[in-house]
């Protein structure tokens, strides 16, 4: 191996694993709304909740080992090709079972309910709205995000 193909296999090392700590973030903020809230913005639109054995809302331990589940089991880490097969493997399995690997694993249970067409356009409308809100936003993380990542790159490798 050459020292060129170690420094890109470095660099690209590098670059997934701030990718993956930005994505450990998101899951943290999952977590603790789906704690602090007993649920996410996005099951709360759609009508899905998630409750334990004895039927109340997850505390953010378990809400926590959920998203980290999901994020190895049901998305392989992100992974490239790897992520395909687990999305696959994941709905596969949710349609022989009707539960996913990682909600059984936990003995959780994912209960849906149909919202009224009146709670689902306030939702679509808060959303449409969060994100032209947020996009600027999103669009100064992922700014930052790539100057760590160029920083690293280019500069200490």
């Amino acid at each position: 191996m050459t020292t060129d193909y170690i420094h890109t296999l470095i660099k690209y090392s590098i670059s997934y694993l701030i990718v993956l700590f930005v994505e450990l973030l998101f899951r943290l903020g999952y977590a603790a709304c789906q704690a602090c809230f007993g649920n996410t913005p996005g099951k709360q639109l759609f009508g899905i909740k998630i409750i334990d054995a004895s039927g109340r809302s997850i505390n953010f331990q378990k809400a926590f080992k959920r998203e980290m589940l999901v994020l190895f089991k049901g998305q392989g880490l992100g992974l490239p090709i790897i992520y395909l097969f687990a999305m696959y493997r994941g709905y596969k399995n949710l349609k022989k079972h009707k539960i996913t690997t990682w909600d059984k694993q936990m003995h959780l249970t994912v209960s849906y309910r149909i919202q009224s067409l009146w709670v689902r356009l306030v939702g679509v409308t808060i959303l449409i709205v969060s994100i032209i809100l947020i996009l600027p936003l999103y669009f100064l993380l992922s700014i930052l995000v790539f100057g760590c990542i160029f920083f690293i790159w280019f500069i200490l490798i």
